[in-house]
């Protein structure tokens, strides 16, 4: 699960670099969704067990802390203010 949750995270947090054209950055936003939703599709219809979301979140949140570790300060705003709304939102359920 950690691994799933990784490679989500790092989807959606990579950004093109400065500099990029706006038409670029667009593609790559709507790109990286199309990406994450057909990873998550794949890996839940290929998982031995149902996907628990809370559980998915969980670590998703372990994740975020990790990647803030890894240093990147490009990714450090997006990371805190997802870290933010995640403990914002509560309790996973």
């Amino acid at each position: 699960m950690f691994d799933y949750a990784r490679t989500k995270v790092l989807l959606s947090m990579a950004e093109p670099p400065p500099g990029t054209q706006l038409t670029l950055r667009l593609l790559a936003k709507i790109g990286r969704r199309l990406l994450i939703s057909s990873y998550v599709r794949a890996y839940e219809r290929h998982a031995t067990a149902p996907v628990a979301k809370a559980r998915v979140r969980q670590w998703e949140i372990v994740n975020l802390a990790v990647r803030m570790h890894d240093g990147v300060p490009a990714e450090r705003p997006r990371l805190l203010q997802r870290l933010q709304q995640e403990f914002a939102r509560g309790e996973p359920s």
